[in-house]
């Protein structure tokens, strides 16, 4: 029985709504940047790994090293897109996702990544999921991300080989070892109820409230050591930022005063990126060698 689950484990698929056939493209950008864009499909883990490999051929990690990738997919295999999650967390890449941004944007946005089929992929769904959560930071940038879960599930070709009994055996696996990389990546557990709760044929996109909520910046289980290392601002500091940051979203004018002391505050940000960006680097450098032995 275990092996037969295995082998149901790696026929499954999360397809959302339109789904293109074949494998995904992974490319590197000018910028750097690994672009995952299409049905994630048996192999893609290799050919990422692969990518990874010849991207950064020395032991030692550098800043022309991939430190994120792109992800442009409504969905694929689950078994792979774990498979290539688990790499990604253990290199320490970030991961991105297409945002919801005016056509305008958009449109510069497919023509810098080169996506080949922007209609289709703009958007990370089903498998993909399992892929962006793997990040140590998800970034969230000038729009609400496209995020969306549904329900694994096998296709009727494979069920038709099964008896009831089975198929109960393998949905209640399938369901194990979700629960099991969720918790692994750090995601909270209400994430997979909402998940199988889904019908296979729709989609459960994140809001922008839950995603900026449970998703996005450095993952919990290192966000509170980087901002020990690199948070220089006071407490009160803290506070006046939240106070200006409110004001301007309201619309409100600052007092010169004010504006005196934001402008510090936006300094100390500024060295604050510049840190966590070198922390980042080093976590990465230190996976590299790790990982190449």
């Amino acid at each position: 029985m275990r092996g037969l689950i295995f082998h149901l484990l790696a026929a499954i698929w999360l397809p959302s709504l339109v789904a293109p056939a074949g494998a995904a493209e992974i490319k590197i950008s000018d910028y750097h940047v690994i672009i995952l864009e299409g049905t994630i499909a048996p192999g893609d883990y290799d050919k990422l790994r692969k990518l990874i490999e010849e991207s950064c051929p020395s032991k030692s990690w550098s800043r022309t090293c991939p430190s994120n990738i792109y992800l442009a997919s409504a969905g694929g295999s689950l078994t792979e897109a774990m498979k290539m999650g688990r790499l990604i967390r253990a290199l320490r890449l970030a991961t991105q996702v297409p945002v919801d941004v005016p056509d305008d944007l958009r449109q510069r946005i497919v023509r810098s990544l080169k996506l080949q089929d922007p209609i289709n992929n703009y958007l990370c769904a089903s498998a993909c999921f399992f892929i962006s959560i793997a990040g140590i930071d998800r970034y969230s940038s000038l729009g609400k991300s496209i995020l969306g879960i549904h329900r694994p599930y096998m296709s009727n070709t494979d069920l038709k080989t099964l008896s009831a009994r089975q198929a109960m055996a393998s949905a209640a696996q399938v369901r194990t070892v979700v629960d099991a990389y969720l918790k692994e990546m750090g995601v909270p557990s209400k994430y997979a109820d909402l998940m199988f709760s889904i019908p296979k044929d729709q989609v459960q996109w994140i809001n922008e409230a839950d995603f900026e909520a449970d998703f996005a910046g450095v993952i919990p289980e290192l966000k509170d050591w980087i901002d020990s290392q690199c948070d220089k601002r006071t407490d009160v500091e803290k506070r006046l930022d939240d106070v200006f940051d409110a004001k301007i979203i309201r619309g409100e004018q600052l007092t010169p005063e004010e504006q005196s002391i934001r402008l510090m505050l936006l300094q100390k940000r500024k060295a604050q990126v510049e840190c966590e960006t070198m922390v980042e680097d080093k976590l990465r450098e230190d996976a590299w060698k790790a990982y190449r032995g």
